[in-house]
């Protein structure tokens, strides 16, 4: 009966005594991260004794997390400070996580005692309204720098402009459609180069020749480019989604709140229905809208007046929509590779990426699967997976609807985006 249960019976040397072996069930990932999205506090001493419990699967799979930066005495807890430019909370520089720096979480630091942190290798990442803005500065045109900026110049860190050349793309998109690239020969393009040019030569990016650089990025930019088209449309489809909620279900006053679960509802349900693939970072942003009727971000497009002109309005939705594109964006990358910190001076933009850190970030090397990070929000369970009314759209059966379109590149949105839009403006004008 022992044998049939799995337990190991054999002699021992001694003829008297029989040995007895239990085997130990080994733990799996999908324990690991059942118990991962069930904490409710999430510090340094739970991730570090979390991870231990489960260290063959941390190797196996090459896992770590990364936190913001908490006052720890253990030894095995990696610690990495940003500069002190970043750390001054000027609200123009916001670092995708943490505020003054990270703690790092591998099957190297928690196996390892770290005595000397290091700073992180992080990119100042640069949006168009801070890439024309230094285009004038470096122009000798009356603009100042803030002194932190020009700081973290001195210290030579490295720079990015990809929020910058994302935002062109989008633009280039609006009025191209998808066969849009960047073409240094092309004349409609010479503001953009110039731009580049200007930048390159001003800033310590990693790549110092500037033919080289203009090629690497041109090549880069160019092979993402229907997945940006895609990320966009899919902001622009949520943000329509998230206006006729507001349409649909008024507020009928200050301490009535019936209309926000009828939201909630209407915009979870109307994404799924359209197969609209949610990154936790959106789910992030569509919080904040629902949580505050006036949050700032969603100014230019919370309300539409018998004056407001139909073309306005439209181009206030594509601005919005590819400020939440840099917003949910880092859900695409890796920080191994990319760690941001947006420089910008678009103070709703800066709020909003801000309000967004996640309280850790997740990443899991599983064979043959796009390796990307996962930000991990702790109020999640409190105000999605928990919520009885809302349980429905986070089952199995709705990821995988809502992932339908995921694997076929070509797909892009843009129909669903004209129809929801039009529909949108038929609501605005009743």
């Amino acid at each position: 009966d022992l044998e049939n249960a799995g337990v190991s019976v054999h002699k021992d040397e001694d003829p008297n005594s029989v040995v007895f072996q239990i085997p130990v069930q080994e733990k799996t990932l999908s324990e690991l991260d059942l118990e991962l999205r069930e904490l409710q506090q999430v510090d340094t001493d739970v991730i570090l004794n979390l991870l231990n419990d489960y260290l063959t699967i941390v190797k196996k799979y090459n896992i770590s997390i990364v936190r913001k930066l908490e006052n720890s005495s253990n030894p095995f807890v990696y610690k990495s400070f940003f500069p002190k430019e970043i750390a001054k909370k000027t609200n123009t520089l916001i670092p995708l996580i943490g505020k003054d720096g990270i703690n790092i979480f591998n099957s190297s630091t928690i196996t390892s005692i770290v005595t000397s942190p290091k700073v992180l290798n992080y990119s100042i990442s640069l949006d168009s309204n801070i890439v024309s803005y230094l285009e004038r500065y470096f122009q000798g045109k009356e603009v100042q720098v803030d002194e932190s900026f020009s700081l973290l110049i001195a210290q030579k860190v490295n720079f990015d402009i990809t929020p910058y050349l994302v935002e062109q793309f989008i633009v280039g998109y609006e009025n191209m459609g998808k066969s849009f690239r960047l073409n240094d020969k092309s004349k409609a393009q010479e503001g953009i180069f110039k731009n580049i040019e200007i930048v390159h030569k001003n800033l310590p990016f990693l790549i110092r020749d500037k033919e080289e650089f203009i090629k690497e990025i041109s090549s880069y930019m160019n092979n993402q480019a229907m997945s940006f088209f895609r990320y966009y449309n899919i902001n622009r489809l949520t943000l329509i989604i998230l206006l006729k909620s507001r349409i649909l279900f008024p507020s009928k006053g200050k301490k009535s709140k019936a209309h926000i679960m009828k939201r909630k509802e209407y915009i979870l349900e109307s994404l799924t229905n359209l197969n609209v693939p949610l990154s936790n970072r959106l789910l992030k942003l569509i919080l904040l809208f629902w949580k505050d009727d006036n949050y700032e971000f969603f100014n230019k497009v919370r309300t539409y007046a018998p004056h407001t002109k139909e073309k306005k309005y439209l181009e206030n939705i594509s601005n919005t929509a590819r400020d939440m594109l840099i917003c949910t964006l880092p859900s695409t990358l890796s920080v191994e590779k990319v760690f941001p910190i947006l420089y910008t001076k678009d103070k709703a933009l800066a709020k909003a990426f801000e309000d967004m850190q996640p309280d850790y970030i997740l990443n899991i090397n599983v064979p043959n699967h796009v390796n990307q990070d996962n930000h991990v929000y702790c109020d999640f369970q409190k105000e999605y997976y928990g919520v009885e009314e809302l349980k429905k759209f986070f089952t199995e059966e709705s990821h995988k609807k809502r992932m339908t379109y995921v694997e076929n590149f070509s797909f892009l949105f843009s129909n669903m985006v004209k129809k929801e839009e039009k529909e949108l403006i038929e609501l605005l004008k009743r």
